[in-house]
């Protein structure tokens, strides 16, 4: 069995798209459950800026077709075309791939957080479904230790606190300072709080936080802010000079026409240019706003352009990482290919041991019996455990063939069926 590979990014792939795919991603799960007795396991991973689908198949092409029409029949006649423009890898090609995107390496604003618990998240919604394989699983974790290495042993993560906090110094600048600014924060997860910090460091004392979820006013007594109450959203707004999107949820909160509203109002009072930083990973705010005269919209496309230069020695540590880890993930996945081999060592020997134990048993009872099978099985682990060794050892090596071999001369056990 491998694992193959059809998915489409934020690089690639229309925005529309993108929602139509993750809109019906619940579906697309569902059409691969019941298309299981073709393909041996599946995840998808669907999020506002990509789009993968990770089959565990024997058949190239059929995982392939698998994948198209499962898109097709979720999506009706739109899905034809979108299927048909994914791209599709294999081999090794895979494993890199989702190694980076869990570790944050393929994400807009490299290093963010949000994907690991995105790929988690899509691997649950596999089993859930009952439609997960060894193999996927095995790949599926490996990622994940290897995400958890690079969040531990580089600065990507600083990175993008970083970033959020050189977005809100920049918006400082323009607004000569926040200390005196009112600032309307969307959103009470990871990047809100990196946002909180950041708008402290530059004496920003009037903030007010606003949360779809329902726990801005818990978020507010903690950060010591302001909560703004679910109808109190258009008069937050029309206040903040300043607005941050840190939400991370689908769906505007700040919609074109709800910006518009404020900004008339806004325009009426006299109030100076309105600035709106947005790092969340799904848009907070509709990217037309930044077309209303008198406000700026700073997304994380424009933070991205922050982040090429200044970071080259993390990405490079965070690359190696991953090298590694392929490295590692193939070099097991070559010793569990030696596996069938072991276990007919293991029973042949054990055969050989069961044997001379039922006939002690026969000859001097249970108790002589036991006594025996635990000396046997002592000295048969002492016999088997450098040929046991040595198989891994030859399978990282590629010499597969040379140890079967080697146990049909000396053992004399007959393993073609592992061949």
């Amino acid at each position: 069995m491998a694992v193959v590979f059809l998915g489409t990014d934020f690089r690639e792939a229309r925005a529309l798209d993108l929602e139509l795919l993750e809109t019906h991603a619940s579906q697309i799960r569902i059409n691969l459950a019941a298309k299981l007795e073709l393909s041996a396991g599946a995840v998808v991973l669907a999020t506002c800026n990509r789009f993968e689908m990770y089959l565990d198949s024997k058949n190239l092409p059929e995982a392939v077709a698998i994948a198209h029409a499962a898109i097709t029949e979720a999506l009706g006649e739109p899905g034809i075309e979108i299927a048909h423009r994914l791209e599709i890898r294999t081999g090794d090609d895979v494993v890199q791939h989702l190694f980076s995107v869990a570790a944050g390496l393929e994400s807009m604003v490299i290093g963010e957080g949000e994907i690991s618990g995105q790929v988690k998240r899509a691997l649950f919604e596999a089993e859930r479904h009952k439609s997960t394989s060894p193999e996927i699983q095995r790949l599926f974790q490996s990622a994940f230790r290897v995400s958890k290495q690079v969040a531990n042993q580089t600065g990507l993560g600083f990175s993008v606190r970083s970033i959020i906090g050189e977005a809100i110094k920049k918006a400082a600048v323009r607004m000569d300072n926040l200390s005196n600014t009112k600032v309307l924060l969307i959103g009470t997860g990871s990047y809100a709080r990196v946002a909180t910090l950041a708008l402290r460091l530059t004496k920003t004392r009037q903030i007010s936080v606003y949360s779809r979820s329902g726990r801005a006013q818990k978020f507010a007594d903690t950060h010591e802010l302001e909560a703004v109450v679910e109808d109190g959203l258009l008069a937050a707004l029309v206040e903040a000079d300043l607005v941050v999107g840190a939400s991370g949820r689908a769906g505007f909160v700040i919609s074109l026409d709800l910006a518009l509203e404020a900004q008339a109002i806004r325009a009426k009072l006299g109030s100076p240019p309105q600035i709106f930083i947005d790092v969340a990973l799904a848009r907070d705010v509709e990217p037309a706003v930044a077309q209303i005269p008198g406000c700026e919209l700073i997304d994380l496309e424009t933070l991205a352009k922050l982040q090429d230069s200044g970071h080259e020695e993390e990405l490079a540590q965070a690359k190696n990482i991953i090298l590694a880890s392929i490295i590692s993930y193939n070099q097991s996945k070559l010793e569990r290919g030696v596996d069938p081999i072991i276990s007919a060592l293991r029973h042949e020997f054990g055969a050989l041991v069961s044997d001379e134990v039922a006939a002690v048993k026969r000859r001097l009872g249970d108790q002589a019996a036991l006594d025996v099978e635990r000396s046997l099985m002592r000295v048969t682990n002492a016999i088997l455990h450098k040929p046991l060794v040595k198989a891994k050892t030859m399978a990282r090596t590629g010499n597969h063939n040379d140890y079967v071999q080697a146990v049909k001369l000396l053992y004399s056990i007959d393993l073609s069926r592992n061949d």
